[in-house]
């Protein structure tokens, strides 16, 4: 009798231990500008101009996608080709038009729509031509003003983006003012 009363008592210890272990697994490593810009093949500002659900062939199977071009108007790092006269670039990730415009995207991964500028960290493609923006929503920064004040934010509110860097004048979360974080991503660029 004190055995299964034991076990009623641990079944949802044990349940709630599995559950952590599983949302552990969907966190991302945490990276601070200068790991992002590092890791990023290439590092630009952009309007998004189209977003198009496209399927890319790996594992045996389809896979969705979405493929993004982008009118950059800055790049900070890396080669952004010139195509009639303006800087495009172009992007694809796993996803589904569905889910990114109803908000709906795995945890960490960022809402892009098209019409919206932001500074995207891209990193290098994978075998299949699958790319993302580094550390996820880490690389993915929204613009906002404070008044006449750029400032970039990223899905994590832009927490732990200065750790461990040279950067006192920087917010430990929060908006950030853009000058500054572009000119950190060219000297972490070595541009």
């Amino acid at each position: 009798m004190r055995l299964s009363k034991l076990i009623r008592m641990l079944l949802p210890l044990a349940f709630m231990l599995g559950l952590s272990s599983q949302l552990f697994a969907t966190t991302v490593l945490q990276m601070n500008l200068d790991q992002l810009t590092v890791n990023s093949e290439s590092v630009y500002r952009g309007t998004i101009v189209s977003m198009e659900q496209i399927t890319v062939e790996g594992g045996g199977g389809e896979l969705p996608a979405l493929h993004y071009k982008v009118r950059v108007t800055e790049v900070l790092k890396g080669d952004v080709p010139t195509i009639k006269g303006e800087q495009m670039a172009e992007f694809r990730i796993l996803g589904n038009v569905k889910a990114m415009n109803a908000g709906r995207v795995l945890p960490a991964f960022p809402v892009i729509q098209s019409g919206t500028e932001y500074l995207l960290f891209v990193s290098p493609a994978g075998p299949i031509g699958l790319t993302s923006t580094m550390g996820l929503g880490q690389g993915c920064f929204n613009f906002t003003r404070q008044g006449d004040i750029e400032m970039v934010v990223n899905a994590f509110d832009n927490v732990g983006l200065f750790k461990g860097m040279d950067a006192a004048s920087m917010p430990a979360s929060g908006p950030a003012e853009y000058a500054q974080v572009a000119d950190m991503v060219r000297a972490a660029a070595g541009n």
